[in-house]
């Protein structure tokens, strides 16, 4: 465990809380009541790991225990399910 309120730095297991929402073209940010595309649910994710999508890697590397950070990609041939292949996707991560 992190115990010296150090950020998350590569080879760390970062215990995550995820959620992530399709954007609709043009849209900056998820509307404040919609429901997550991907559900929230809890994640543990080796930093710095080749089998890591490297949107996950940049971004939570060098979060802090608590932080919520809300970051967004558009996936392209990475291994994602085909339905999001292509979209647009907000990720809220804690």
């Amino acid at each position: 465990p992190i115990e010296d309120d150090r950020p998350a730095a590569e080879g760390d297991v970062a215990e995550i809380t995820l959620a992530g929402y399709i954007l609709e073209e043009g849209a900056e940010a998820p509307a404040e009541d919609a429901t997550p595309d991907i559900p929230e649910h809890p994640e543990d994710v080796e930093l710095g790991k080749p089998t890591v999508l490297a949107v996950f890697n940049e971004n939570l590397i060098g979060m802090k225990v608590g932080e919520t950070k809300v970051f967004e990609t558009v996936f392209g041939d990475e291994r994602v399910p085909e339905d999001l292949k292509g979209k647009r996707v907000s990720f809220k991560a804690t």
